[in-house]
């Protein structure tokens, strides 16, 4: 599924982890190879749901919020991404 998203859409991990954690996720999770970005809160100097982690998802993206999908199992996240106008779904 990530595979064929990837080839229509430039893909984008937010997420709250630290450096040694994500490079451990990195080597065990081969998914992440379908990712075009990855945003990291350590590398953001913000956590979700604060709004300076998702703008620097949309910086790096280069593309305003209502052209972007953020999709998370925490209904704050998914609130702050509607917030910034980011078509957002708590799943």
């Amino acid at each position: 599924m990530l595979e064929g998203l990837a080839a229509r859409y430039k893909l984008v991990l937010l997420s709250n982890t630290n450096a040694i954690h994500f490079e451990m996720i990195r080597e065990n999770y081969a998914l992440l190879r379908h990712f075009h970005e990855r945003i990291l809160s350590t590398r953001a100097h913000a956590m979700k749901p604060r709004r300076e982690i998702f703008q620097a998802a949309l910086d790096r993206c280069g593309c305003p919020p209502e052209q972007c999908f953020y999709t998370d199992d925490i209904a704050a996240y998914v609130e702050a991404a509607r917030r910034l106008g980011i078509d957002a779904v708590q799943f």
